[in-house]
Order: C-alpha cells, then structure tokens, then sequence
C-alpha cells in the first residue's frame, strides 16, 4: 500500500474462515476498491465455494498460516474460532499484515493477552470486528454525547433473542466461544463501553433454564468512575418472532437517547435535549445486497489500511470486552461486584 498516493490502491484482501466469514466476504464484495484475492479455510474445496459471493478469480488454500506466509495481500480478515487463531494473529505479525480479528477477541482473559503478546508488532494495526460500534445511529449518538447531550449517566438496555443452542457446540469452549456472554453479548457491551467509557466494576445474576455447559441469560450492571450506571440484560433464549433487538435507552446530562435495533442491526435512533418537547430521529438504511451490517466496520478497516491510521475497534477493547463477560459470569456465580482489572493488566 502507498498512503502517499493521490489515488486509493486497490486493497487486496485474504479471508480465512468461511463458515462465518461468508457473511463478511459478501459486504466486502460491496466496497469500492476491495478484492478478496484469497480466502482460506479448513476444509476448501469447491463445494464450500457454493452459495458465497466469491470472486471468480479467488484462490482457495486449505492452509490458512501459508496463504498469510505466502499471498500477495494487503490485510487479513480473520473469521475463524479463538481456538484456531494464535498462529494466524503470529503468521500476520510476522509479516506486518494489518488484521482484521472477528469478534470474540479470545475466548477467555488469559488467551487475550497471549493473542495481544502476539500481535505485539502489528498492534496499532489489528482491528476487532464489534460491527455494532460502526453503525450509523450508534455514531450519531456517539457525537451526540460528545455534543449537545453531554456524557451518558444511566443507560438501560437488551440484547437477547433465540438462538438455537446446544450443549456440545464449539460455544462453550473457554478455548473457542467462552459462553453466550463473551461470543454474542459482547456486541452490546461494546456499545456501553464506546459510549459510556471504561466500566470499573460489574456485577450480575444469570440463569440456565436448559441446564446448558454455562448460563444463557443475564442481568447485568455495570458502575463507571465517574458514577455512571448501565443495566442490561443479555440472553440466546428467547422466540424467533421477537425480533426488536439491540435496545439501549440512555439517559444524559442534557438530554435522553433511544437506539433501536431490529434483528442484530441498529436500525434508528431517537433524542431530544432537556427542553425538547419532541424527539428527533435518524433512520438507518437497512440491508440490502452489498450493505449489511458489516460494511461499516469493514470499510473503516479498509480505509486505516490505506492510511495506516489506527482503527477505532483495539485489542484493548476487545481484551476489555473479553473480561468483561468472564467478569459477568464470575459475579452470577460467587454473587459478589467484581473489580475490573485496570487498562493494560
């Protein structure tokens, strides 16, 4: 790449992981200047090739670590389990490929500092895909709070929904998923934390109503320094015919905000500042072929790529999101607060 250049260069991608990294190959294939040159996976063959938008001229490696080693890429999107990830995060450090990490970052608190101890040399450059955090009203209330709202005091929120879970599934691995909390709810903790700040403490109840390896649902609140609270509730049980999820209500010091989700997407949002008798709203587009609810994040991934500026989504919000969730379920276990380690720990 040539940040210095007065024309965007084409950025060329290698993908690894399609089972879920199908989803974000098609929102790649929607942004301008964007070629999936190269996509790994376990298992490749052209059979897995069926039914994913993948360019035509795409080359398929069954071996993740020698096509990061080896092809003529800019970047790595990584959409594989934390269980298979530590020689990939090490293969993109030692050739200084920028990285895009799906989220959960790891699985547990101690795999995210060994991930963040690999990508010690690329660490300004390696992105965490909380999606959530780009979409356009969670940056609209964002600069909100930056602006006339002022900062966030309380905020209410859900994110739970049906999901058809089983016992054995890679989910429950403190390697791979580490619990419906740390794969999932992350989503959701992220937004607190990007708008709220970092929280100092948590503590939580959880049920398991399936008798399931870890909890399925949770209510949880979160203390800041500054003495802002958060309550949310967090879940993979639910009905698939209700689908108005995320929701997050926030209360500021000059004013009140709604975001509004529909189906794992921020589809709008609503405020009004102290003296306001109606609400203003912003909707979001919503998703069509080529803009999902990826895009976003992506496109902001490819733009640091080309200047080489540090994303918005680090490690060390992936790290904080991790031990978060593990934080939540310590609490519902033991029935205590638990104190967040300190940035950095």
């Amino acid at each position: 790449m040539n940040p210095g250049s007065d024309e965007p260069q084409p950025v060329r991608l290698g993908l690894v992981g399609l089972k879920f990294g199908r989803w974000l190959l098609r929102a790649l294939t929607g942004i301008p200047g964007v070629t999936v040159t190269d996509l790994a996976d376990r298992h490749a063959d052209q059979k897995i090739l069926a039914g994913i938008a993948a360019p035509p001229a795409a080359r398929l490696h069954p071996d993740a670590e020698a096509m990061i080693r080896e092809a003529n890429i800019d970047a790595v999107i990584l959409a594989t389990s934390p269980l298979r990830r530590g020689p990939l995060l090490a293969a993109c450090a030692a050739r200084g490929l920028p990285v895009f990490v799906e989220k959960p970052w790891a699985g547990n608190p101690i795999q995210a500092r060994e991930f963040a101890a690999l990508c010690a040399p690329i660490a300004e450059r390696v992105m965490v895909g909380f999606s959530f955090r780009f979409h356009e009203p969670v940056q609209r209330l964002r600069a909100l709070l930056d602006g006339p709202l002022g900062p966030a005091w309380l905020a209410n929120g859900e994110y739970a929904f049906h999901w058809n879970l089983g016992p054995d599934g890679w989910l429950w691995d403190p390697q791979g998923g580490g619990g419906v909390f740390n794969e999932n709810s992350c989503h959701l903790l992220d937004v607190v934390c990007h708008l709220m700040g970092r929280p100092a403490w948590v503590q939580a109840a959880a049920a398991n109503p399936r008798d399931m390896p870890g909890p399925e649902l949770g209510a949880v609140v979160l203390g800041f320094p500054a003495g802002g609270i958060a309550a949310v509730t967090l879940g993979a049980l639910g009905a698939p015919a209700f689908d108005r999820y995320p929701r997050l209500d926030l209360i500021a010091a000059r004013g009140r905000a709604s975001l509004i989700g529909r189906g794992h997407v921020w589809e709008a949002l609503e405020w009004a500042e102290l003296d306001d008798h109606a609400r203003r709203r912003l909707d979001a587009p919503p998703e069509v072929l080529g803009f999902t609810r990826y895009t976003a994040a992506l496109e902001h991934f490819v733009t640091c790529v080309r200047s080489g500026a540090r994303p918005r989504a680090s490690i060390e919000d992936g790290i904080l999101a991790v031990d978060l969730a593990h934080a939540l379920a310590a609490s519902a276990q033991n029935g205590s607060r638990m104190e967040l380690p300190p940035p950095g720990a």
